[in-house]
């Protein structure tokens, strides 16, 4: 009698496993169409919370596992993707910039739905931003250490 208890707990687990889909795309380099290595990947559920990551391969695939059916949002943060690149979230065809920090994955991004089924094709075509560098001087043209720089946009209307 011992063994029906262990046999129902088994099957509960291993249903619970079944239930798990996975959500799989390829993330490019948007000019060149190459593959890109070792970007970031987040996965959030419709609540905002975070469930996972994943690093794209040399092929520039990556592969999420899903906790079960919902809606979940994914996105390349900017803590996760190199320089040139940018950040985006999916947005139902190849990325929109999505600056973490000020962006609202859930707001910006488009859902993804699972129910039942891996879900594939879930691509990004990262764009390339832009470094400036340079070194603040005094006025007798002298490095000053520790000194922050912003850069803003303006929009000029004519």
């Amino acid at each position: 009698m011992r063994k029906l208890p262990l046999v129902a707990f088994l099957f509960l687990f291993s249903s619970s496993l079944l239930a798990q889909s996975t959500i799989s795309g390829q993330v490019t380099d948007a000019a060149t169409t190459d593959p890109l290595e070792g970007i970031q990947v987040d996965l959030w559920n419709s609540a905002g919370d975070y469930i996972e990551s994943a690093s794209t391969d040399p092929s520039g695939n990556y592969t999420l596992n899903t906790p079960g059916d919902g809606d979940f949002y994914i996105f390349t943060p900017n803590y996760g993707v190199p320089t040139p690149y940018l950040p985006e979230v999916w947005d139902g065809a190849t990325g929109t910039y999505c600056d973490f920090q000020v962006c609202n994955v859930l707001t910006t991004g488009t859902q993804i739905g699972v129910s039942g089924a891996d879900v594939t094709g879930i691509d990004f075509d990262l764009d390339s931003g832009f470094t400036i560098s340079g070194t603040v001087l005094d006025e007798g043209d002298n490095p000053i250490d520790g000194i922050g720089v912003c850069i803003h946009l303006s929009l000029i209307h004519i």
